[in-house]
């Protein structure tokens, strides 16, 4: 898969292509169902499969503090793309410049001239341009005048409610596990480089692999068992904490996974932690003593719930 990150790099492209855009935060069941349906085009016609999404995401940009918590990183999303055969991801970077580019001119300089689009296939709510007014019913009318069909996916639904970002978002919130595979057709996953820490889990018996959390709002918090997938795709089980360890004055947000069984060296090396059932709330202990007793009491319970 290629991928395309500016302007310039896209005014190179020359080929022509079944393109979709959006956020695809978390790629759920309906992102998939689209996913599916632009490379079948791709391969009918003989047109590269193209994937337009956004860095940061438009709300993000233009209003941080009600942008909701992120399911996936771009880095996340590159890989499930990877998995669909996507050709091209367009990765644009938005500004101040994307956010006032108006419907006709975002068509003009993205759909058109930059991807040569000849198919079109967009998620049942999308909308884009200058104060978001562009929507299905202006690029059908657009799309004759430059020469591209578009078609509207239809909704996907589970238990005669859409499929959306937000409905994940809600069954993290609740702890739905079991929803959230629903969802997603897969569990629930977070992705990162192993780092240093303090070693404090290695003095208290419990030593853990640490992922930096970068992303200033997250969809869980507290302690919870977990699936850990390594970088040769071999799976451990364990518990893992996703706070900012308050007991020791912590402020930084880590994903701190204490893997069963498990003594080798993987600092540098990428990790999938998944998530399976919460145990409870991050919470500040009065002393190093009160943590390590939780602790064994957490390890006891993901072993009971694991039957390990």
């Amino acid at each position: 898969m290629k991928i395309i990150r500016t302007f310039a790099d896209l005014q190179k492209y020359k080929d022509s292509s079944v393109a979709t855009i959006g956020n695809f935060d978390g790629v759920h069941l309906g992102h998939q169902h689209i996913l599916k349906t632009i490379n079948q085009q791709a391969k009918k016609t003989n047109l590269k499969s193209v994937v337009v999404c956004f860095e940061p995401y438009p709300l993000e940009f233009i209003n941080p503090t009600k942008a909701p918590a992120r399911l996936s990183t771009i880095s996340d999303k590159i890989k499930i793309f990877k998995k669909f055969n996507i050709d091209i991801l367009l990765v644009l970077k938005f500004n101040q410049i994307l956010m006032n580019l108006s419907p006709i001119d975002f068509i003009e300089t993205i759909i058109q001239n930059g991807l040569q689009t000849k198919f079109l296939f967009i998620g049942d709510d999308f909308h884009f341009g200058k104060n978001r007014v562009g929507n299905y019913e202006t690029l059908q009318k657009k799309s004759k005048i430059y020469g591209f069909d578009v078609k509207k996916s239809s909704t996907i639904e589970y238990k005669d409610q859409r499929i959306s970002s937000t409905r994940v978002r809600d069954a993290l919130s609740n702890d739905d596990f079991g929803l959230i595979y629903d969802l997603l057709g897969t569990q629930y996953c977070i992705s990162g480089k192993v780092c240093h820490g303090k070693k404090l889990g290695a003095t208290l018996g419990y030593p853990t692999a640490n992922i930096s959390i970068k992303q200033k709002k997250q969809p869980l918090f507290g302690v919870y068992v977990v699936n850990i997938v390594d970088d040769k795709n071999k799976t451990y089980q364990g518990v893992a904490n996703i706070g900012t360890r308050p007991t020791i004055g912590g402020t930084k947000t880590y994903l701190e996974t204490y893997i069963f069984d498990f003594k080798k060296n993987i600092y540098g090396k990428n990790l999938k932690i998944c998530f399976l059932k919460k145990v409870r709330d991050e919470k500040k202990f009065n002393n190093i003593a009160g943590l390590t007793e939780q602790i064994t009491k957490d390890v006891r319970f993901a072993k009971k719930y694991l039957k390990i």
